[in-house]
Order: structure tokens, then C-alpha cells, then sequence
């Protein structure tokens, strides 16, 4: 079990979805997984995949598509800790893969909006081949903690305003062979600090969970430790634009224990970033792959007053 003095909230419990109707749903998002006011992105984007799992295991349990293979997101606006409500429309049902949309409203106002398709992994058919893909350079063996080249990150930057960071336990190569991996690149092993145990609906937390790449970078490239970002006074707010996800697999029924991600930032420019993230199970079976859009913005806007003037879910556009 792992032991921190960090704090620990259970991921599944704080995604709290239950049924309004056959096609709406409820859910109080936790402050704890929040970055600054703002839930994180990755939490917001597992309790999509936790509606999805709701929805096709109630209103089309016939479809007998447990899965979610493709999560397509788009957040609209700054979401907020407290009540909020998914409202689902259903596209696409099929026999081999069905396609809802799933739009989140909090106050009157469209957040967050995701197009999901379901699938039964145990009846997918088809073309299944290696291609000899493989992460280049290649990170040092083994698992944590048993492995020697791996340590514990314990001094996450800015955790107090980056709750949401706290919950998991995160191990990366240690320095020496972290500078041998390319710039902008993160290579880490995860598991939860309560004992939750990693599921299909986390892989939407774990997609957006890694440490901040442009406050780790040094003047050389490389990544490295807090101190560098501590003495550029450093403190930015990175809000996901799009999240696309591809699950390739259904994990095991009681979970896995770790996982490991790589995460690739190539270009920033003019305060847009795009980040590669791939997940591996402890075998080294890819899991799933994410790509992102999103923005680098000082921290100011993560905390500043709400316009009142947003598009209600009406459209009503008269106040812009």
C-alpha cells in the first residue's frame, strides 16, 4: 500500500454520477481535484467516461457495449467544483460500436461537450498485428520501487494550488537518466496513494496527469527538478482545450495497480502546446494513447471572477 503524507481521496467515490432521468446526470465535482478554482481536466474527463459507463450500463444496457474506446473533448469554458449535469443524446447505436454525445452544463451554461464511442472489447474482431512501435530512447527497466533507477517525485511544484496533483503517487527516472531522454519528454510509473487500484474510467484522470513540462524544463532542454522553475518564479495555468483518447484495451476487473505513461510536449508557440501521452500496463501493453491541445496562461486566469456575460445552453448570444 502506498504511504505518503501528501493527501488522498479516492478517485471513483469523487466522481459521484447518478441518473436524473434516462438521459440526464448528476455529479458534484470534488475541490479536492481541483487545479487552483478549476477541476482538473483529466478529472473532469474521467467523469465523462464514468457517465458513459452509467448510461450504457442502464438506458442502453441491450447495446452490451461496457467499453468506451474513443473519448473526443472539448472544454468550452472553466468548470467549477460543486453541482454540475451531463445531459447525454444518443447518435450512433450499433451493433458493434454505438456513439453518444454528452454535453456538461453547470449554471445554465454548456462547459464541456464529448463524443463517445462504445464498444465490448471481449467481441471486438478484426486485424490485430505488432508493428515493432516502441518508445525511443527507452526509459530504465523495471518497476518502482523496486527498480534502482527509478525515484518517488515528492516535491511536486505549487501543490497547494494543484490539488488535484496530490492524489497519485509518481515515480520517474532519476536524474542521470532523465537527462538521456529527449527534451520536453516525461516517463513515469503511477499508482493511486489511497489504494484505489487503476480502472477504464481513470485512464480519463491518468491522460492529463503528468508534471508541468515547461516549469520542469532547463535552459538546456532537459527536464529537471523544481528548483529551476522556483527561481524563475514560474507559475502558470495550463487549461486543456481538447483531450482525445483511444482506449485499446479493458484493464482487469479489480484494476492494476500501476501504470506507466510517456508524455511528449514538442512545440509551444504563442501559449498553445500540444502533448503526445501514451499508457502502459505493467507488462508493457499499450493501454492507450491521448492527444492534447492546450493553452499556457499565467495563473491569473485560473482564479479570476466569471464573466457573467456566457452563452447560456439556450444560445442565447445577445449579451456578447
Amino acid at each position: 500500500m502506498p504511504s505518503s503524507s501528501l493527501p488522498s481521496t479516492p478517485l471513483l467515490p469523487s466522481l459521484s454520477i447518478s441518473a436524473i432521468s434516462t438521459h440526464s446526470y448528476a455529479a458534484h465535482f470534488n475541490s479536492d481535484f481541483c487545479i487552483g478554482t478549476v477541476p482538473h481536466g483529466g478529472y473532469i474527463s474521467a467523469s465523462f467516461l464514468q457517465v458513459a459507463s452509467v448510461h450504457f450500463s442502464s438506458t442502453l444496457h441491450g447495446q452490451n457495449q461496457p467499453d468506451t474506446s474513443i473519448l473526443q473533448l472539448n472544454f468550452l469554458r472553466r468548470t467549477s467544483a460543486g453541482p454540475a449535469t451531463f445531459v447525454v443524446k444518443d447518435v450512433k447505436l450499433g451493433r458493434a460500436t454505438s456513439i453518444i454525445h454528452v454535453t456538461l452544463v453547470q449554471n445554465d451554461v454548456e462547459e464541456a461537450v464529448a463524443y463517445i464511442t462504445q464498444t465490448n472489447c471481449e467481441k471486438e474482431t478484426g486485424v490485430s498485428m505488432h508493428t515493432g512501435w516502441s518508445v525511443v530512447p527507452s526509459a530504465p527497466a523495471g518497476r518502482p520501487p523496486e527498480a534502482e533507477k527509478w525515484e518517488e517525485v515528492t516535491d511536486l511544484p505549487f501543490l497547494g494550488f494543484r490539488k488535484a496533483t496530490s492524489h497519485v503517487e509518481l515515480w520517474m527516472p532519476r536524474e542521470d537518466a532523465r537527462r538521456e531522454l529527449p527534451a520536453g519528454r516525461v516517463d513515469q510509473w503511477m499508482r493511486m496513494r489511497s489504494g484505489e487500484r487503476w480502472t477504464n474510467v481513470h485512464l480519463g484522470y491518468l491522460a492529463d496527469y503528468f508534471p508541468l513540462l515547461i516549469e520542469f524544463m532547463e535552459p538546456n532542454g532537459k527536464i529537471g527538478k523544481e528548483e529551476g522553475a522556483v527561481r524563475a518564479g514560474a507559475k502558470f495555468w495550463y487549461p486543456t482545450l481538447v483531450l482525445n483518447l483511444e482506449i485499446k484495451k479493458r484493464l482487469p476487473a479489480d484494476g492494476c495497480e500501476w501504470l506507466r505513461s510517456v508524455v511528449q510536449m514538442r512545440h509551444v508557440r504563442n501559449g498553445r502546446n500540444d502533448l503526445e501521452l501514451v499508457l502502459f500496463d505493467e507488462k508493457g501493453d499499450l493501454v492507450a494513447v491521448s492527444h492534447h491541445v492546450c493553452l499556457v496562461v499565467p495563473v491569473s486566469r485560473n482564479v479570476s471572477e466569471r464573466r457573467k456575460d456566457r452563452v447560456n445552453v439556450a444560445g442565447d448570444n445577445s449579451k456578447i
